[in-house]
């Protein structure tokens, strides 16, 4: 239970750092904090070669489809652009840092692909919709639009998330929280 806690704890704390950096035009400082914070799981986590491996196709798969949705013109996001046609690199720390989840917080939804595809329909939109509101983004004139394009791609990330986590199995926690 310790883990859980400070899994979302940590993840939560990245969101804030990357989704403000970027909106307060320092989306460098919310980079290096996210990175800092998959550093302090990757320290913590009781198997690090899977992890670091499921963390990598995570953020490969989160920019390739964060940049599909930008070329799209579903979401721009307001910095940290590097190159145009790719999203910035603190979206691509925040799909790393949401790939620490898979393995301790959300390793309930082992096996659920229908429940992982609900909770992807409206929670990926939600907290899209809640960076654009803290400034860290823009949508599609038509925010149906926006939104819509955003559940289908959570909708069909989450379920391929929770089985890509299922094809690197690491013991689920932190060390020094849940010894075994």
């Amino acid at each position: 239970m310790k883990s859980r806690i400070f899994n979302i704890l940590l993840n939560q704390v990245g969101w804030f750092a990357c989704v403000l950096g970027a909106a307060h035009g320092l989306p460098w400082t919310g980079s290096a904090i996210a990175l800092a914070l998959i550093v302090i799981h990757m320290l913590l986590i009781k198997d690090r070669g899977r992890e670091i491996r499921l963390l990598l196709v995570v953020a490969a798969l989160g920019a390739a489809l964060d940049s599909i949705q930008g070329w799209l013109g579903v979401v721009r996001f307001s910095s940290g652009y590097i190159v145009d046609w790719l999203c910035p690199l603190w979206i691509i720390l925040l799909w790393a840092q949401f790939g620490t989840l898979l393995h301790i917080s959300l390793n309930w939804l082992a096996g659920r692909y229908v429940l992982a595809g609900l909770s992807g329909l409206i929670g990926g939109p939600l907290a899209f919709f809640g960076g654009a509101r803290l400034g860290a983004a823009t949508f599609h004139p038509d925010l149906r639009i926006a939104l819509g394009a955003l559940a289908l791609e959570w909708a069909l990330a989450m379920p391929a998330l929770i089985w890509l986590a299922g094809r690197f199995p690491v013991r689920p926690g932190y060390r020094r929280l849940d010894p075994d």
